[in-house]
């Protein structure tokens, strides 16, 4: 199939200008239809047809801005001539229009384009374009690497293309090895993260209902634990959510929604989420997709989606138990420092400086609403994951696990319902007519929030009842397979009170939690991913509040090395750095912003740079106290 549409690279008139060609062996377009389609731009031939990634943009004049030298366009059926144009781009009397044109060849006195007999010319049924001089500057690299090269361009624009195709790396530059192919077969992340094997340790599919709910605006979350990171599985750990639309990546999502609203900070380089709006009604994607194709639409729709993503991520124990994993991992030969002194002196820091409408903004409600991962009761565990079920190509049987009987739904909560069957793992991404359904007697009763797809023999229905403590009734779950046979079964249960929430601090103030403050020594910089350079770090996890302080970091190694101290002394000053450092690392975290407008990468690097200035600041405090000469510290630019 991959063979049907090939790109290829070419020699241009430079490296950074090559010839850019696709060519699809596909039915073709008569040279009759060319000007209604092909060459339609800004036309509505798309508009009724949503399956087509063009629906939403002005494709043919967005590639065409990258080729000045103009681009050459031949498409045939199996039974038409040959017609050809070639598109250029006209300036325009800038004071009269904004912009310029682009034009195409037609026949002299006519609107046709080009036409060449099939026995004149030989050319297969299907599409060829062909852009001269194409602007690729940032991917002039082999296309076959995936680094600066066409390679790297698809991978981040198809998470999951529609069908495979073939890159084919043509100019002589890069084919002086004969012995290597010129071509690669790309079938999309998606692809490679389904078939990734023992390099995948969890993964999972969640259907993802939005409002207005309706078979018919349902978004799907798709998403993975990379065993360890891997920069061939992982489209980019700064941007681990991306958005795809009919597998075009139409947006990504920052590492911030893992760490801050997920609070799974030990999973922000080993977790991958694609979220699929190709089930979303026509009025929500219009919310969401731009019509350059070039980015989300960040409204209230957009908020929505994220609320729903969230609170659908967080619904999955297993994702907090891979997050705890690599928390236990981390720290299996790292000592907690021994502080019954420094906590006592942390303490005091905290009562004296207390984070103030900063942090108590964080602890209120999400920027978009919603409660941060793990602010809903459910019935799920964080434990390891239970032995997989033994499955088939298609089930035989469905059966609703019961951990109580009848089942406990908390009044006013998400709630979950695990079902066993032997369906095989992603099951129900696989198979887009099979269905995994909520049954409710009464029709009223209780809401299907999501459903998750079957892995080990397992899926989750996460429900929702309007019923006050102490109701009941029964569920029923149905399962559609593939070839239309149908399983159910049926369960008791009852509602019960939510526990009560955790009372507040006796001065009224909001209840903050104290970290546990580790050392990290150069030993162990490449776990936790330090240098001489860094600080240290807060992570946050809804069953962990850590604080990694490097002490090896470069200012605090230079004041040892300047100074004759006995034991005691080095001990003392590295115990004031300790704690001083570890509480400005305590004050961030608890004030760190939440607005999702906020460029992550550029806040973190701030953040490092302000890491870095409170060190040296620290150090010459220390050694202020200390009757050290600090001139010696730092080389300042005066």
């Amino acid at each position: 199939m991959a063979q049907a549409v090939r790109v290829q690279i070419g020699d241009g008139s430079s490296a950074a200008r090559p010839l850019l060609e696709v060519r699809d062996t596909g039915t073709g377009i008569p040279p009759d239809a060319m000007p209604a389609t092909i060459l339609n731009l800004a036309g509505s031939n798309k508009i009724a047809k949503p399956y087509l990634a063009g629906a939403y943009g002005q494709g043919g004049s967005t590639t065409f801005a990258f080729a000045p030298e103009g681009t050459v366009i031949a498409s045939a059926t199996a039974e038409s001539a040959v017609g050809v144009t070639f598109v250029r781009y006209r300036e325009l009397d800038p004071r009269k229009n904004k912009n310029g044109r682009y034009e195409y060849l037609v026949r002299a006195g006519e609107r046709g384009v080009g036409r060449l007999p099939r026995s004149a010319v030989a050319f297969e049924r299907g599409t060829l374009v062909r852009h001269f001089d194409y602007d690729f500057d940032s991917y002039r690299g082999d296309a076959r690497e995936s680094e600066r090269s066409l390679l790297a361009l698809v991978q981040t624009a198809l998470f999951d293309p529609v069908m495979p195709f073939t890159i084919v790396e043509g100019r002589a530059r890069f084919l002086r090895d004969a012995t290597v192919s010129a071509a690669i077969v790309y079938a999309g992340r998606f692809a490679r993260l389904q078939s990734a094997g023992g390099a995948i340790e969890y993964a999972q599919s969640v259907a993802i209902p939005l409002e207005p709910r309706g078979a018919d605006n349902v978004a799907a979350a798709h998403y993975w634990v990379l065993a360890e990171p891997n920069p061939l599985l992982h489209p980019d750990p700064r941007h681990p959510i991306v958005m795809t639309n009919f597998g075009q990546t139409h947006g990504t999502e920052e590492r911030r929604v893992i760490v801050d609203l997920l609070r799974l900070p030990f999973l922000k380089n080993e977790l991958v989420v694609q979220i699929e709006l190709d089930g979303l009604s026509v009025g929500v994607r219009r919310d969401l997709l731009s019509t350059t194709r070039d980015r989300l639409k960040r409204g209230a729709r957009y908020a929505g989606l994220i609320d729903a993503i969230v609170e659908a991520l967080g619904d999955d124990p297993q994702l907090q138990a891979a997050n705890t994993r690599r928390r236990l991992l981390l720290l299996d030969r790292q000592q907690k420092t021994d502080y019954s002194k420094l906590r006592r002196r942390f303490a005091e820091l905290i009562e004296k400086f207390a984070p103030g409408d900063e942090a108590a903004a964080k602890r209120a409600p999400g920027p978009n609403g919603s409660v941060v991962a793990g602010g809903d009761a459910t019935d799920g565990t964080a434990d390891s994951p239970p032995e997989p079920l033994p499955t088939l190509a298609h089930p035989t049987f469905l059966r609703i696990a019961r951990r109580s009987d009848p089942l406990q739904f908390k009044r006013g909560r998400r709630s979950i319902v695990t079902v066993e069957s032997d369906a095989p793992d992603g099951y129900l991404a696989v198979h887009e007519q099979a269905r995994l359904v909520l049954v409710d007697p009464t029709l009223s009763s209780l809401t299907l929030v999501r459903t998750s797809d079957f892995r080990g023999g397992r899926a989750r229905l996460t429900v929702r009842t309007t019923l006050p403590a102490g109701g009941a009734g029964v569920l029923g779950v149905r399962l559609t397979d593939a070839v239309d046979q149908v399983f159910t079964d049926d369960a008791a249960y009852a509602v019960v009170e939510p526990p009560p929430p955790e009372p507040a601090a006796d001065d009224g103030k909001s209840k903050l939690r104290v970290p546990e403050i580790y050392e990290v020594h150069a030993a162990d910089w490449s776990r936790f991913g330090f240098s001489d350079a860094s600080v240290g770090r807060a992570d946050e996890s809804i069953d962990d509040y850590s604080i990694f302080v490097n002490m090896d970091n470069r200012h605090l190694r230079r004041l040892l090395m300047t100074i004759d101290y006995q034991a005691a002394g080095i001990a003392r000053m590295k115990s004031s750095y300790l704690v001083q450092i570890a509480f400005y690392l305590f004050l961030q975290h608890e004030g760190r912003p939440t607005n999702p407008s906020i460029d992550d990468i550029a806040l973190e690097e701030y953040q490092q740079r302000e890491l870095d200035r409170v060190a040296q600041t620290v150090i010459t405090s220390i050694a202020a106290v200390e009757r050290i000469d600090s001139s010696a510290l730092f080389d300042v630019d005066v």
